[in-house]
Formats: structure tokens, C-alpha cells, sequence
């Protein structure tokens, strides 16, 4: 094979075919979802004395499945933050 270049040959990515294109920021309905769930979340484990941190980290990777912008997963970091410290601290 002369010449052979494998860029030339290379398959698309198959995870990208047929999929729509992300948002990169989310519209005002998206908005009020992101507030409204996160403050759910957040309310859910503020109020308990002991976390399954388990059943937390996966509900905050649905909420970032759910709202895969960039304001919604520093929301996230934030509440989780606050929770994880208010635990540690003996708050809740």
C-alpha cells in the first residue's frame, strides 16, 4: 500500500451518528427545570440525618443527563457541596 494514509479512510465516529446536536445553553423552560429540580434535590437530602451517598451521586448524574449544560452542573457541585459540608458539620 503506498502512500496509505489512514486519515483518509477513517470511519465517523459511530456514537455521533444520528445525534442531534446539544444545546449549549439551555432555553427559559429548561431554566425553570434546572432550578426547580435542583432545589428538589436539594430539599430531599437536607432534611435527612443520614445520605446514601450512593442513591445521591446517582440522582445528581441524572439531573446532569437530564440538563447537560454547563449552569445546571455547577448548580449541582454547589448544592452538593453545601449538602456534603452541612453533613460533615452535623448541620442537617
Amino acid at each position: 500500500m503506498e502512500n496509505y494514509n489512514p486519515f483518509e479512510t477513517a470511519v465517523q465516529n459511530p456514537f455521533e451518528v444520528n445525534q442531534p446536536i446539544q444545546q449549549k445553553y439551555p432555553d427559559s423552560k429548561q431554566v425553570k427545570g434546572i432550578f426547580s429540580d435542583i432545589y428538589i434535590f436539594y430539599c430531599k437530602y437536607e432534611k435527612q440525618e443520614s445520605i446514601n451517598w450512593e442513591d445521591f451521586h446517582s440522582e445528581m448524574v441524572g439531573l446532569s443527563h437530564t440538563y447537560p449544560f454547563d449552569m445546571a452542573t455547577q448548580m449541582l457541585i454547589e448544592v452538593a457541596h453545601v449538602i456534603e459540608q452541612r453533613f460533615k458539620e452535623g448541620a442537617m
